[in-house]
């Protein structure tokens, strides 16, 4: 049993001193950008603007197709008349009695505040 426990200490001293020879973050991830943020937003602006020409230019070339009247031939209405019926029941919203002790402006005045 001696044995078999000092190969698995070996073992185990071995693995927690393994490392990688080398910048393992260098060798996995791309190189970082140290240049001017300039040509990635110049890029997306030119881009937006000849998203936005082509737009207009589809839009110029093809005009909305009008109708014109014709007065010989009848329209339809697009929505059918349906005559109201008479409501059932009375409905009467109630008004707001003035509040007496409260000091209130004459109809004519205004209230200006102060500059």
């Amino acid at each position: 049993m001696t044995h078999l426990r000092e190969q698995l200490r070996c073992a185990h001293g071995e693995y927690r001193h393994a490392r990688y020879p080398g910048d393992l973050a260098n060798a996995v991830l791309p190189a970082r950008r140290t240049g001017s943020p300039w040509p990635l937003i110049l890029g997306g602006v030119g881009a937006g603007l000849a998203a936005a020409a082509a737009v207009l230019l589809a839009m110029l070339a093809r005009p909305a197709h009008q109708h014109e009247h014709d007065p010989s031939r009848p329209s339809m209405p697009l929505v059918k008349e349906v005559p109201l019926k008479a409501p059932r029941f009375q409905w009467t919203i109630p008004t707001i009695p003035e509040l007496p002790g409260l000091p209130q402006l004459p109809r004519g005045m205004r209230l200006i505040l102060p500059a």
